[in-house]
This record gives structure tokens, C-alpha cells and sequence, in this order.
């Protein structure tokens, strides 16, 4: 054993104050960015990156609508490097442009059935298209809001063919240019999709003249003496890349195996979070969500047809975490095992055969740690109404 520790020395360095101390702009941005870089690598290991709760996308608000637009509720995500991204109040968000005025190209003669529909909308549009993929196209609809679930109840059970028929009468004849079949084309045509995600925001704010300028900004008589911490909201139309989760590797590293979790804790460890200020790189987009829309105007029915709030990321920390743990639900696939100091203490794992529980204990007999099955004993056997639990000799 050695005398003296070996001090290792990180890059974290706070204020020490003492009085006569002269205070500069260096210091004072010194005394933030070890709270804020301390404060960042906390959330990051405790939360991950994802929703922790809120940040709903909603089409409308207390009966309030905006045409074209979705209302994002308030609540909390992290991105991976542990910045805060939070939304106060509801925002409206533009999702699609003004819809097309609504137009019917009536088939003539009008079809009555799938295989005619679909025999007239592959000689419409020049291009092969089955019945098959009229069903497809039906799903896909009602997946998008553009038809109700009673419409596509209707058409599989009913043979209802009336309400694809005016969706699609709504496209001209043409001849397009396919960019890979006549199904993905006619869906493009007539349903929008928006992606909705958010990326960690601040601006300065509060200009205050200096005193004195010894800054690089020569010529600058006034600076932001305050860093207002916000969001961007970004859309598109299609998937924001997915965002690098801190968790990811420890999960993958646990793979349901928890007599593994110190050399997986062991391997968790990420590069520090970069540090705050003007120069720190910009965050990624933490995608929220997707909205479909009709490309055609629908009134009185909204534009936006439907919300799928969770295309997205979760934080596999904070209140997921506290739900799961707490729930009166665990979900298995086969059997759940609690170990104590690496020995299987418990293990419930259901059972066919009859008067058997679902629990298995460890016991030592002679010696030898043996896991079996707790077995019931007959009827009244532990008093009346009320049966033995018993293991095997």
C-alpha cells in the first residue's frame, strides 16, 4: 500500500472567492459553465435522451383550431448532451400549406366494384395497380385519418367502394412519372406528412452598454447580458436523423441479463458534454413526432387527418423510469428472476401443471443451494379456507 494517493486532476474548476477579489467577465462565465457542465452531465446520465414528459403535438386546443397548423403542448425532453429542451405554454406549429381547392374527376363508366376500380385506376394513371393495392391504399388511408375507421370497416366487410372512389376521383388523369409505384404515388398525391422535432435554442438578451470594452467585438458599445435559454422548432417532411442515446449501449450491454449491470455501469461512460457558451456546437433535432394531412381542401372536416405522437424518442429515465419501476405491471418474456449477491433468490416463472405457484425460492439443503417450486397444499390444509405453501424435500 503507498504512502500517498495518486491525485488525478480533472478539467472542472470553480470560483474561490476572497474578499478584495476583482471580478471580471472571465470569472463570472467560469462560475456558470462548471454549473452548467455539472448540471448537463447529471441530466444526461439520469434522463437519456428523449421525451420525459408533455411535449404533445395536438390539432386543436381547448376547441380552438388553426387551419394547417397543430398545437405543441407544454412538457420536457433532453437531447444527448443533457440541455434542457423546454416548452412552457402550447405553441401552434405550421405543418402544411393551404390545401388544393377540391375537384372531382368522375370514372366513366363509374366502377362497382374493387377489381373494376382497380382495373380503372391503373388505365387512368398508365401504370399497374391491383386490387391488392387498392386494400393497401385503404389501409394506409385510415392510418393517415384521410378515412375513418367505420369507411374502412365498410370497405373490407361492406365491398364499399363509394368513399376511395371520390378520393381518388380527386386526381386528374395523367401520366406521371413514378417515383416507384402507382399505390406510394397515389398516396403522395393525396396525403401530406409533417415531422415535427426540436432542437435546444438561447439568444442574448438585455443589452447593457460596458464600462469597459476589452472584448474582441471592437467597436461594440453594448453587449446581451443575458442568455435566454429556449427551443427551435423544426419541421419536415420526412424523418429527422435519429439522435445518438446515451442509454442505448448500456442497454444493449444488459441485454436483460442483471448479474451484468457493474461491467455494463463500467462501459456507460460518454465523453464529457460540451460547454456552454457562444461557441459550443449546435445541439441535434429531437424529433417529437409526425402529422398527416390532406392535400385537398376537406371542409368541414380539419386539414390535419391525424397525429402520431410517438414516432419519437423516450427518456428511458426520470418519470418513465419511476412508472415502470413502480408499476403494478412487469412485463417478462419468460420468467423474472431477482438475484441476491449473484445467488437466485426468487424466480416467477407461470406454471400448467395443477397446485403449482408460479414462484420458485432458492433453498440450501446439506449445503447445496437447489431453486424449486412452491407448491399448494389441498384444501383447508393451512385451516379452513385457506391452503399450505410448501416446497419439495
Amino acid at each position: 500500500m503507498s504512502d500517498s494517493p495518486t491525485v488525478v486532476n480533472n478539467s472542472l474548476q470553480r470560483l474561490r472567492y476572497f474578499a478584495g477579489q476583482l471580478l471580471t467577465q472571465r470569472d463570472l462565465a467560469a462560475e456558470q459553465a462548471f454549473h452548467l457542465l455539472l448540471q448537463r452531465l447529471i441530466q444526461r446520465a439520469s434522463f437519456g435522451t428523449g421525451t420525459v414528459a408533455g411535449l404533445g403535438l395536438a390539432s386543436e386546443l381547448d376547441t380552438v383550431q388553426v387551419p394547417g397548423s397543430v398545437f405543441l403542448l407544454p412538457g420536457l425532453a433532453m437531447d444527448p448532451d443533457g440541455r434542457e429542451l423546454l416548452v412552457e405554454k402550447p405553441v401552434v406549429v405550421a405543418v402544411a400549406p393551404a390545401p388544393l381547392p377540391l375537384s372531382s374527376h368522375a370514372f366513366s363508366p363509374v366502377p362497382g366494384t374493387k377489381s373494376a376500380l382497380a382495373s380503372a385506376v391503373a388505365s387512368r394513371f398508365g401504370a399497374s395497380f391491383s386490387a391488392g393495392d387498392l386494400d393497401a391504399l385503404v389501409e394506409r388511408f385510415a392510418a393517415s385519418g384521410l378515412m375513418s375507421t367505420q369507411q374502412r370497416d365498410d370497405y373490407f366487410n361492406l365491398n364499399d367502394i363509394s368513399y376511395i372512389l371520390s378520393l381518388i376521383e380527386r386526381l386528374a388523369p395523367s401520366t406521371p412519372s413514378l417515383p416507384s409505384t402507382l399505390l406510394d404515388w397515389i398516396d403522395g398525391q393525396l396525403v401530406g406528412v409533417s415531422w415535427v422535432g426540436i432542437r435546444y435554442n438561447e439568444q442574448g438578451t438585455d443589452p447593457t452598454p460596458a464600462g469597459v470594452d476589452g472584448s474582441c467585438c471592437a467597436g461594440t458599445t453594448c453587449f446581451s447580458s443575458r442568455a435566454r435559454e429556449g427551443v427551435a422548432i423544426f419541421t419536415s417532411d420526412s424523418a429527422f436523423p435519429e439522435v445518438f442515446d446515451p442509454f442505448a449501449q448500456f442497454e444493449t450491454c444488459l441485454a436483460g441479463d442483471p448479474t451484468q449491470i457493474c461491467e455494463c455501469l463500467l462501459q456507460g461512460w460518454e465523453d464529457l458534454v460540451p460547454q456552454a457558451g457562444e461557441c459550443a456546437p449546435v445541439g441535434p433535432i429531437v424529433q417529437l413526432g409526425r402529422v398527416f394531412w390532406s392535400k385537398f381542401e376537406q371542409s368541414p372536416l380539419p386539414q390535419v387527418t391525424a397525429i402520431d405522437n410517438c414516432s419519437r424518442q423516450l427518456a428511458p429515465g426520470g418519470p418513465m423510469l419511476r412508472a415502470l419501476a413502480g408499476s403494478s405491471t412487469i412485463h417478462a418474456t419468460s420468467s423474472l428472476n431477482v438475484f441476491v449477491d449473484d445467488r437466485p433468490a426468487l424466480e416467477l416463472s407461470p406454471s400448467n401443471t395443477d397446485n403449482e405457484t408460479a414462484a420458485l425460492l432458492l433453498v440450501r439443503q446439506g449445503g447445496v443451494d437447489m431453486v424449486k417450486r412452491v407448491l399448494q397444499g389441498p384444501v383447508d390444509s393451512a385451516g379452513s379456507g385457506f391452503r399450505t405453501l410448501r416446497v419439495a424435500n
